[in-house]
């Protein structure tokens, strides 16, 4: 890895939140770490989103592989009261 440790951990935690299931793929990860010719590409349109569509993104996922909404806010690290607030808010 070419950079500091701080970005190598922003790195796999980008590809985890990006992640549809239990595996990160080689795509979700940058150059530095696949080899591939062009980060862009392999990044597709992720790096186009907001802050605020990631969260809904990612809050979808983990709703759609977990049996409940606490099972959820558990792994989303917040009360199943935000989580209501934020589904709310995305219309999810």
């Amino acid at each position: 890895w070419p950079g500091n440790v701080r970005e190598l951990r922003n790195a796999v935690e980008r590809a985890v939140i990006l992640c549809g299931g239990r595996e990160v793929g080689p795509e979700l990860l940058p150059q530095p770490l696949t080899g591939s010719a062009s980060e862009e590409s392999s990044l597709g349109d992720w790096r186009l989103l907001s802050l605020d569509e990631m969260e809904k993104v990612h809050i979808r996922r983990v709703l759609e592989v977990t049996e409940s909404v606490q099972e959820a806010a558990g792994i989303l690290g917040i009360s199943t009261t935000t989580l209501w607030r934020r589904r709310k808010k995305h219309e999810l």
